[in-house]
């Protein structure tokens, strides 16, 4: 069965060399001082394929939405397929590793949600929270 091992959430995010490389790495929390406001979101993601599931083509898809009212602020959808490589022993789980970045307009604060769908049966999904950080007025 594929496994969502990492799914996370950065400032920025890159693959190189089959190493991740991110900026502002592992939050659940994002502090804004107005709003709506775009942010760029990285996102890490580290899919386990069993042995014997590789040689196939799945699908993939990333939703960010707010967790009060469902609406979804960007989402993406792709494909991958990993082989066995040569000299690699009988068994061995084939990571694959995405990195993605782009804008992300969060309209309030509050809760949010990435999910990630592998074939469209959810992988793996984690909530965070965006905190306002303006000054409130006192009564």
């Amino acid at each position: 069965m594929i496994d969502v091992d990492f799914l996370l959430l950065a400032d920025y995010a890159e693959i190189t060399g089959g190493k991740l490389y991110m900026a502002g790495g592992g939050w659940d929390t994002l502090t804004l001082g107005e709003f709506p406001q775009s942010r760029n979101v990285g996102v890490a993601l580290g899919i386990g394929v069993p042995w014997d599931e590789t040689n196939r083509r799945y699908r993939v898809h990333l939703e960010i939405r707010n967790e009060d009212t469902g609406k979804t602020l960007t989402e993406v959808e792709g494909e991958f397929e990993t082989g066995r490589p040569a000299g690699v022993p009988a068994g061995t789980t084939q990571l694959i590793q995405i990195a993605l970045n782009g804008p992300v307009n969060f309209e309030d604060a509050g809760g949010y949600i990435i999910e990630c769908l592998i074939d469209g049966v959810c992988a793996r999904r984690r909530p965070f929270r965006v905190v306002d950080a303006r000054p409130r007025s006192k009564p």
